[in-house]
């Protein structure tokens, strides 16, 4: 799976027009990622293992509230 999500990212981001700086892929580990469309500010963190999967969950809920309190539009997408 890991090599065709690699895939599919680098063409997508090509079609677009998007240049890649850097690029973490491949690998044993999975990997946590937040992309904003709007500042295309990349958060990503490996996971170590399948039972951090619960602190994950929660992390993810706490940037996603962090980033709520920031922009004020909770509930609103962009769309790319």
């Amino acid at each position: 799976i890991g090599d065709v999500n690699a895939r599919f990212v680098r063409e997508f981001l090509a079609g677009e027009g998007i240049g890649v700086e850097a690029e973490d892929l491949g690998g044993f580990e999975g990997r946590v990622i937040h992309f904003h469309t709007d500042s295309f500010f990349v958060w990503n963190r490996k996971i170590k293992s399948a039972s951090a999967t619960q602190h994950v969950v929660r992390e993810e809920d706490l940037v996603r509230r962090h980033i709520n309190t920031l922009v004020g539009t909770e509930g609103d997408v962009t769309l790319f």
